[in-house]
C-alpha cells in the first residue's frame, strides 16, 4: 500500500484554508459585537437629557456650610521614634558618611587598600 502524497497535500492544504475561514469568521464576529455593543454605549451618552441644575440659593448655602465642622480634618500625629530605630538612621547616615569619605581617598591615593574599604562602606550604606 503506497501512499499518495498529492493527495495527501491537497488534504492538509484543504485543512488549514478551513480553519484560518473559521478564525476570519470568528474574528470578524466578535469584533462585530464589540463596535455594536460600543455604538450602543456611546448612543445612550448622547441621547439621555441633561439633568437639571437647580441654583442653591445663597441662605441655603451658608447654612450648610455652618453645619460642617470648623476644623478641618484632624492631622494624624507624628510617630516618636523609639531609640533602635534612632541608632538605625544615625548609622544609616555614618554609612554613607563612610562610602562618601572613602570614595574621595580612592580618587587622592588610588590604592587597593582605598579601593577596598570604598567598595565595602558603599555596600554597606546602600545595601536595601
Amino acid at each position: 500500500m503506497s501512499l499518495n502524497y498529492t493527495k495527501l497535500y491537497f488534504v492538509i492544504i484543504a485543512a488549514i484554508l478551513t480553519a484560518f475561514f473559521i478564525i476570519l469568521a470568528l474574528f470578524d464576529l466578535s469584533i462585530r459585537y464589540a463596535l455594536n455593543d460600543y455604538e450602543h454605549r456611546i448612543h445612550g451618552l448622547f441621547s439621555s437629557k441633561p439633568a437639571l441644575i437647580i441654583p442653591q440659593h445663597s441662605a441655603g448655602l451658608q447654612r450648610d456650610l455652618n453645619k460642617l465642622p470648623s476644623l478641618s480634618a484632624p492631622q494624624p500625629q507624628k510617630k516618636e521614634l523609639t531609640t533602635a530605630e534612632k541608632q538605625r538612621i544615625a548609622a544609616k547616615e555614618n554609612d554613607i558618611k563612610l562610602c562618601k569619605f572613602w570614595t574621595e581617598q580612592y580618587k587622592k591615593d588610588n590604592l587597593p587598600s582605598s579601593d577596598l574599604h570604598r567598595k565595602t562602606a558603599c555596600a554597606r550604606a546602600y545595601a536595601k
